[in-house]
Protein backbone atom coordinates (compact mmCIF):
# COMPACT_ATOMS: atom_id res chain seq x y z
CA UNK A 1 0.00 0.00 0.00
CA UNK A 2 1.48 3.34 -1.05
CA UNK A 3 2.19 5.80 1.78
CA UNK A 4 0.81 9.22 0.81
CA UNK A 5 2.67 12.36 1.92
CA UNK A 6 1.15 14.58 4.60
CA UNK A 7 -0.98 17.33 3.08
CA UNK A 8 -0.23 20.85 4.33
CA UNK A 9 -2.99 23.34 5.11
CA UNK A 10 -2.49 26.81 3.64
CA UNK A 11 -4.56 29.95 4.19
CA UNK A 12 -6.04 31.51 1.04
CA UNK A 13 -5.58 35.21 1.68
CA UNK A 14 -8.50 37.54 1.02
CA UNK A 15 -9.34 40.90 2.49
CA UNK A 16 -9.18 39.63 6.09
CA UNK A 17 -5.43 39.44 6.77
CA UNK A 18 -5.69 39.47 10.62
CA UNK A 19 -7.54 36.13 10.49
CA UNK A 20 -4.90 34.69 8.18
CA UNK A 21 -2.13 35.89 10.48
CA UNK A 22 -3.90 34.35 13.49
CA UNK A 23 -4.15 30.97 11.74
CA UNK A 24 -0.46 31.08 10.80
CA UNK A 25 0.63 32.27 14.24
CA UNK A 26 -1.23 29.47 16.02
CA UNK A 27 0.25 26.82 13.69
CA UNK A 28 -3.24 25.88 12.46
CA UNK A 29 -1.93 26.55 8.96
CA UNK A 30 1.59 26.03 7.66
CA UNK A 31 1.48 28.38 4.67
CA UNK A 32 -0.32 31.23 2.96
CA UNK A 33 -1.27 32.06 -0.63
CA UNK A 34 -1.45 35.85 -0.94
CA UNK A 35 -3.73 37.46 -3.54
CA UNK A 36 -2.61 40.78 -5.07
CA UNK A 37 -6.25 41.78 -5.64
CA UNK A 38 -6.61 42.27 -1.89
CA UNK A 39 -3.24 43.85 -1.16
CA UNK A 40 -1.70 46.98 -2.67
CA UNK A 41 1.91 46.62 -3.91
CA UNK A 42 3.17 48.73 -0.98
CA UNK A 43 1.51 46.36 1.48
CA UNK A 44 2.93 43.12 0.10
CA UNK A 45 6.27 43.37 1.97
CA UNK A 46 4.35 43.91 5.22
CA UNK A 47 2.20 40.81 4.68
CA UNK A 48 5.17 38.63 3.68
CA UNK A 49 7.22 39.97 6.58
CA UNK A 50 4.50 39.40 9.17
CA UNK A 51 4.13 35.70 8.29
CA UNK A 52 6.11 33.33 10.53
CA UNK A 53 9.59 32.62 9.21
CA UNK A 54 8.97 28.88 8.96
CA UNK A 55 5.69 29.08 7.01
CA UNK A 56 5.40 28.62 3.25
CA UNK A 57 4.75 31.94 1.48
CA UNK A 58 3.32 32.05 -2.04
CA UNK A 59 1.77 34.80 -4.17
CA UNK A 60 -0.90 33.91 -6.71
CA UNK A 61 -0.17 36.35 -9.60
CA UNK A 62 -3.88 36.25 -10.59
CA UNK A 63 -3.00 37.02 -14.22
CA UNK A 64 -6.03 34.97 -15.23
CA UNK A 65 -8.21 37.89 -14.02
CA UNK A 66 -7.45 39.49 -17.42
CA UNK A 67 -10.39 37.33 -18.52
CA UNK A 68 -12.75 39.71 -16.71
CA UNK A 69 -10.92 43.03 -17.10
CA UNK A 70 -13.23 44.27 -19.89
CA UNK A 71 -16.39 43.63 -17.87
CA UNK A 72 -18.04 46.94 -16.91
CA UNK A 73 -18.64 45.72 -13.36
CA UNK A 74 -15.32 43.94 -12.83
CA UNK A 75 -13.84 43.84 -9.32
CA UNK A 76 -10.09 43.74 -9.81
CA UNK A 77 -9.19 45.47 -6.55
CA UNK A 78 -5.49 46.36 -6.40
CA UNK A 79 -4.43 44.17 -9.36
CA UNK A 80 -4.15 47.04 -11.91
CA UNK A 81 -1.61 48.69 -9.59
CA UNK A 82 0.86 45.87 -10.21
CA UNK A 83 3.19 46.54 -13.12
CA UNK A 84 2.98 43.02 -14.58
CA UNK A 85 -0.83 43.14 -14.61
CA UNK A 86 -1.27 46.76 -15.69
CA UNK A 87 1.16 46.34 -18.58
CA UNK A 88 -0.08 42.90 -19.66
CA UNK A 89 -1.54 42.74 -23.15
CA UNK A 90 -4.26 40.10 -22.97
CA UNK A 91 -4.65 39.86 -26.73
CA UNK A 92 -0.89 39.45 -27.23
CA UNK A 93 -0.74 36.75 -24.54
CA UNK A 94 -3.66 34.87 -26.09
CA UNK A 95 -1.91 35.03 -29.47
CA UNK A 96 1.21 33.59 -27.77
CA UNK A 97 3.50 36.38 -28.92
CA UNK A 98 6.92 35.48 -27.47
CA UNK A 99 7.74 38.94 -26.13
CA UNK A 100 4.42 39.16 -24.27
CA UNK A 101 4.97 35.86 -22.44
CA UNK A 102 8.63 36.63 -21.69
CA UNK A 103 7.94 40.12 -20.33
CA UNK A 104 5.01 38.97 -18.19
CA UNK A 105 6.74 35.90 -16.73
CA UNK A 106 9.88 37.88 -15.92
CA UNK A 107 7.97 40.70 -14.23
CA UNK A 108 5.91 38.26 -12.10
CA UNK A 109 8.90 36.20 -10.94
CA UNK A 110 11.10 39.24 -10.25
CA UNK A 111 8.36 40.79 -8.11
CA UNK A 112 8.00 37.60 -6.08
CA UNK A 113 11.75 37.16 -5.70
CA UNK A 114 12.14 40.71 -4.39
CA UNK A 115 9.49 40.04 -1.74
CA UNK A 116 11.26 36.94 -0.45
CA UNK A 117 8.61 34.27 -1.01
CA UNK A 118 9.46 30.65 -0.20
CA UNK A 119 7.84 29.33 -3.41
CA UNK A 120 7.54 31.05 -6.78
CA UNK A 121 4.26 30.86 -8.69
CA UNK A 122 4.40 31.39 -12.44
CA UNK A 123 1.53 33.26 -14.15
CA UNK A 124 -1.27 31.48 -15.98
CA UNK A 125 -4.37 32.25 -18.03
CA UNK A 126 -7.78 30.59 -17.85
CA UNK A 127 -7.95 27.24 -19.65
CA UNK A 128 -11.55 26.99 -20.87
CA UNK A 129 -11.16 24.19 -23.43
CA UNK A 130 -8.55 21.85 -24.91
CA UNK A 131 -8.69 20.33 -28.38
CA UNK A 132 -5.53 18.50 -29.49
CA UNK A 133 -3.23 20.10 -26.90
CA UNK A 134 -3.26 23.06 -24.55
CA UNK A 135 -3.17 26.35 -26.45
CA UNK A 136 0.27 27.81 -27.06
CA UNK A 137 -0.55 30.86 -24.91
CA UNK A 138 -0.58 28.64 -21.79
CA UNK A 139 2.47 26.64 -22.83
CA UNK A 140 4.42 29.85 -23.54
CA UNK A 141 3.81 31.26 -20.06
CA UNK A 142 4.75 27.94 -18.42
CA UNK A 143 7.86 27.63 -20.58
CA UNK A 144 9.02 31.19 -19.88
CA UNK A 145 8.39 30.79 -16.15
CA UNK A 146 10.60 27.69 -16.12
CA UNK A 147 13.32 29.47 -18.09
CA UNK A 148 13.51 32.56 -15.88
CA UNK A 149 12.93 31.05 -12.43
CA UNK A 150 16.08 30.75 -10.30
CA UNK A 151 17.03 27.19 -9.53
CA UNK A 152 17.26 27.67 -5.75
CA UNK A 153 13.54 28.44 -5.21
CA UNK A 154 10.73 25.90 -5.84
CA UNK A 155 8.58 26.88 -8.84
CA UNK A 156 4.88 26.13 -9.13
CA UNK A 157 3.06 26.84 -12.40
CA UNK A 158 -0.46 28.33 -12.30
CA UNK A 159 -3.08 26.03 -13.79
CA UNK A 160 -6.49 27.72 -13.82
CA UNK A 161 -9.02 25.33 -15.34
CA UNK A 162 -12.69 25.61 -16.21
CA UNK A 163 -14.86 22.83 -14.79
CA UNK A 164 -15.78 21.24 -18.20
CA UNK A 165 -12.07 20.62 -18.90
CA UNK A 166 -11.58 18.70 -15.65
CA UNK A 167 -14.89 16.86 -16.00
CA UNK A 168 -14.18 15.64 -19.55
CA UNK A 169 -11.90 12.60 -19.72
CA UNK A 170 -10.28 13.47 -23.06
CA UNK A 171 -9.58 17.12 -22.23
CA UNK A 172 -8.30 16.21 -18.78
CA UNK A 173 -5.92 13.61 -20.23
CA UNK A 174 -4.52 16.19 -22.66
CA UNK A 175 -4.05 18.63 -19.79
CA UNK A 176 -2.16 16.07 -17.70
CA UNK A 177 0.04 15.19 -20.70
CA UNK A 178 0.89 18.88 -21.17
CA UNK A 179 1.72 19.38 -17.49
CA UNK A 180 4.01 16.38 -17.10
CA UNK A 181 6.17 17.77 -19.93
CA UNK A 182 7.16 20.66 -17.65
CA UNK A 183 9.81 18.69 -15.80
CA UNK A 184 11.60 21.88 -14.69
CA UNK A 185 8.73 22.79 -12.35
CA UNK A 186 8.44 21.60 -8.75
CA UNK A 187 4.68 21.36 -9.13
CA UNK A 188 1.45 23.16 -9.93
CA UNK A 189 -0.84 25.64 -8.23
CA UNK A 190 -4.27 24.55 -9.43
CA UNK A 191 -7.51 26.55 -9.36
CA UNK A 192 -10.75 24.95 -10.54
CA UNK A 193 -13.32 27.40 -11.90
CA UNK A 194 -16.77 26.17 -10.88
CA UNK A 195 -19.96 26.47 -12.90
CA UNK A 196 -22.46 26.65 -10.02
CA UNK A 197 -22.91 28.41 -6.69
CA UNK A 198 -22.57 25.15 -4.75
CA UNK A 199 -18.84 24.59 -4.82
CA UNK A 200 -17.14 21.69 -6.57
CA UNK A 201 -19.46 19.30 -8.38
CA UNK A 202 -18.89 15.56 -8.27
CA UNK A 203 -17.55 15.56 -11.86
CA UNK A 204 -15.09 18.31 -11.01
CA UNK A 205 -14.04 16.49 -7.82
CA UNK A 206 -13.31 13.27 -9.69
CA UNK A 207 -11.43 15.10 -12.44
CA UNK A 208 -9.27 17.10 -10.05
CA UNK A 209 -8.56 14.03 -7.90
CA UNK A 210 -7.48 12.25 -11.08
CA UNK A 211 -5.08 15.10 -11.95
CA UNK A 212 -3.60 15.16 -8.44
CA UNK A 213 -2.92 11.42 -8.50
CA UNK A 214 -1.31 11.34 -11.93
CA UNK A 215 0.87 14.38 -11.25
CA UNK A 216 1.96 12.97 -7.89
CA UNK A 217 2.82 9.62 -9.47
CA UNK A 218 5.20 11.48 -11.79
CA UNK A 219 6.95 13.37 -9.00
CA UNK A 220 5.09 16.70 -9.11
CA UNK A 221 3.63 18.47 -6.10
CA UNK A 222 0.19 20.08 -6.22
CA UNK A 223 -1.24 23.00 -4.27
CA UNK A 224 -5.02 23.24 -4.72
CA UNK A 225 -6.28 26.79 -4.21
CA UNK A 226 -9.63 28.24 -3.10
CA UNK A 227 -10.90 25.06 -1.45
CA UNK A 228 -13.80 24.40 0.89
CA UNK A 229 -14.57 21.17 2.69
CA UNK A 230 -13.75 19.26 -0.51
CA UNK A 231 -10.10 19.89 0.41
CA UNK A 232 -10.38 16.72 2.51
CA UNK A 233 -10.80 14.64 -0.65
CA UNK A 234 -7.84 16.30 -2.35
CA UNK A 235 -5.75 15.61 0.74
CA UNK A 236 -6.91 11.98 0.70
CA UNK A 237 -5.44 11.40 -2.77
CA UNK A 238 -2.12 13.07 -2.04
CA UNK A 239 -2.31 16.82 -2.74
CA UNK A 240 0.82 18.48 -1.32
CA UNK A 241 -1.21 21.37 0.10
CA UNK A 242 -4.75 22.72 0.08
CA UNK A 243 -5.46 26.45 0.46
CA UNK A 244 -8.68 27.22 2.30
CA UNK A 245 -10.28 30.66 2.46
CA UNK A 246 -11.34 32.37 5.65
CA UNK A 247 -14.77 33.26 4.25
CA UNK A 248 -17.38 30.75 2.99
CA UNK A 249 -17.76 32.47 -0.38
CA UNK A 250 -14.20 31.58 -1.40
CA UNK A 251 -15.41 28.01 -1.85
CA UNK A 252 -16.75 29.04 -5.26
CA UNK A 253 -14.04 30.29 -7.57
CA UNK A 254 -15.55 31.70 -10.74
CA UNK A 255 -16.99 34.78 -12.38
CA UNK A 256 -18.66 35.88 -9.16
CA UNK A 257 -15.26 36.47 -7.60
CA UNK A 258 -14.28 39.01 -10.24
CA UNK A 259 -17.53 40.50 -11.55
CA UNK A 260 -20.14 42.17 -9.38
CA UNK A 261 -23.71 40.98 -9.98
CA UNK A 262 -25.72 43.60 -11.93
CA UNK A 263 -28.76 42.98 -9.73
CA UNK A 264 -28.14 44.38 -6.25
CA UNK A 265 -30.33 41.64 -4.78
CA UNK A 266 -27.82 39.06 -5.98
CA UNK A 267 -24.95 40.59 -4.00
CA UNK A 268 -25.98 39.06 -0.71
CA UNK A 269 -26.57 35.57 -2.08
CA UNK A 270 -23.31 34.07 -0.90
CA UNK A 271 -22.68 30.39 -1.56
CA UNK A 272 -22.67 28.26 1.60
CA UNK A 273 -20.20 25.64 2.76
CA UNK A 274 -21.02 22.26 1.26
CA UNK A 275 -22.13 19.63 3.76
CA UNK A 276 -19.90 16.58 3.95
CA UNK A 277 -22.94 14.32 3.69
CA UNK A 278 -24.04 16.05 0.47
CA UNK A 279 -20.52 15.79 -0.91
CA UNK A 280 -20.23 12.09 -0.25
CA UNK A 281 -23.71 11.43 -1.59
CA UNK A 282 -22.71 13.14 -4.85
CA UNK A 283 -19.46 11.22 -5.15
CA UNK A 284 -20.94 7.76 -5.74
CA UNK A 285 -18.92 4.71 -6.64
CA UNK A 286 -21.15 4.33 -9.69
CA UNK A 287 -19.54 7.48 -11.07
CA UNK A 288 -16.10 5.99 -10.53
CA UNK A 289 -17.35 2.96 -12.43
CA UNK A 290 -18.55 5.16 -15.29
CA UNK A 291 -15.22 6.97 -15.33
CA UNK A 292 -13.38 3.66 -15.53
CA UNK A 293 -15.67 2.43 -18.29
CA UNK A 294 -14.94 5.50 -20.44
CA UNK A 295 -11.54 4.03 -21.33
CA UNK A 296 -10.81 0.72 -19.61
CA UNK A 297 -7.41 0.33 -21.29
CA UNK A 298 -6.22 3.58 -19.72
CA UNK A 299 -6.69 2.35 -16.17
CA UNK A 300 -4.92 -0.93 -16.88
CA UNK A 301 -1.87 0.77 -18.33
CA UNK A 302 -1.32 3.36 -15.60
CA UNK A 303 0.50 2.22 -12.43
CA UNK A 304 -0.44 5.01 -9.98
CA UNK A 305 -2.38 4.31 -6.77
CA UNK A 306 -5.50 6.08 -8.02
CA UNK A 307 -5.79 3.91 -11.12
CA UNK A 308 -5.21 0.87 -8.94
CA UNK A 309 -8.34 1.89 -7.02
CA UNK A 310 -10.17 2.36 -10.33
CA UNK A 311 -9.21 -1.09 -11.55
CA UNK A 312 -10.65 -2.66 -8.41
CA UNK A 313 -13.74 -0.44 -8.04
Amino acid sequence: MEQLPTTQLYVQHGADWPRCAAALGSSLATGVVIGPRDARPQRQPILIGSAPADCQRMIDPQLYALEWVTQPNSRLGSLPQYEYFGNANHAALLQARPNAAITTAQAVLQMQQALGVSHLVGPGLLISSIRDDVDECHAALWRCSCEFAPGNTPLYLSVVVDEPVLADFTQRSLLIDALIRRREATGFYILAVTQTDHGHSSDLLLGLMDCICHLRSRGFKTVIGCCGVEALLYAAVGASAVAVGMQPNTQRFGDGRWVEAPDIRMKNQRPKWALVSHLLRELRLTQIGLLKASDPHYWWQCECAYCDIMRNA
